[in-house]
């Protein structure tokens, strides 16, 4: 299992570690084995992604792109995919909700390796399951962030 952390900054509140002891917990708990990349980036280059990839204007607090679906990918098996964090949407959103950086920061690697393993928005029984997961794992847990629409 290699997980890759680039573009997160020093003095954040979190460490590497702290990133790959999540995304290892997840993908040992779905017994998922491979290789995959949590990238921090800032809101101008989160969304030039987001125009790039998915056509809708402005910035987003996370991406997911799965290496593993669609027409033209050319891995299986062994690379999971790469999930991009908002620097910049993560701070916000943990000023609006009243927690820290850090907690959201923790929330959204969480919200998009979730993804990359096929947990959506669109299905309920799914949802559930992610807020669960989300929230037993998350080293402080905050009640107004379970109770955000996503």
């Amino acid at each position: 299992m290699e997980i890759y952390v680039k573009g997160l900054p020093e003095r954040c509140g979190v460490k590497p570690g702290d990133v790959k002891q999540i995304a290892r917990h997840v993908l040992t708990k779905e017994e998922v084995d491979c290789e995959l990349a949590v990238i921090f980036v800032d809101d101008a280059a989160m969304s030039a992604l987001n125009h790039q990839y998915t056509k809708r204007e402005g910035t987003t607090d996370v991406l997911a792109f799965s290496a593993r679906e669609g027409k033209d990918s050319e891995y299986s098996g062994h690379v999971l995919g790469d999930v991009f964090i908002s620097l910049d949407r993560a701070r916000e959103q943990a000023k609006e909700l009243g927690h820290s950086f850090r907690r959201e920061l923790l929330f959204l690697v969480l919200h998009g390796l979730l993804h990359l393993l096929g947990y959506d928005h669109k299905s309920m029984p799914k949802k559930i399951e992610r807020l669960e997961k989300e929230l037993a794992i998350l080293p402080i847990r905050n009640k107004s962030r379970s109770r955000r629409k996503m």
